[in-house]
């Protein structure tokens, strides 16, 4: 959460981000919306949830785990067929 956090900015209320309308750390809202620090941060990580529970495998260390997440949420439409090597560890 805190690297890909790392790499978005803080914004409390809704902006039209190319083809949709986000808030803090890139997460959907819909316009006029405003949220808290907190609010976003609980947003994001429910969001982040699939993604980590993909990921929690003991063979992969946390350098690992975390650009595996970072990769998948940056390309998450694209990165679907992955999940199988991830699980397999392979």
């Amino acid at each position: 959460m805190d690297f890909i956090a790392s790499f978005e900015w803080f914004k409390e209320c809704a902006y039209w981000d190319s083809k949709q309308w986000s808030i803090w750390y890139g997460t959907k809202s819909y316009k006029w919306e405003c949220i808290t620090k907190k609010q976003a941060k609980n947003r994001k990580q429910e969001y982040l949830k699939p993604l980590i529970e993909i990921v929690n495998q003991d063979c992969y260390s946390e350098n690992q785990k975390t650009a595996m997440i970072s990769y998948m949420y940056n390309v998450w439409k694209y990165a679907m067929n992955v999940r199988e090597y991830i699980k397999k560890c392979d």
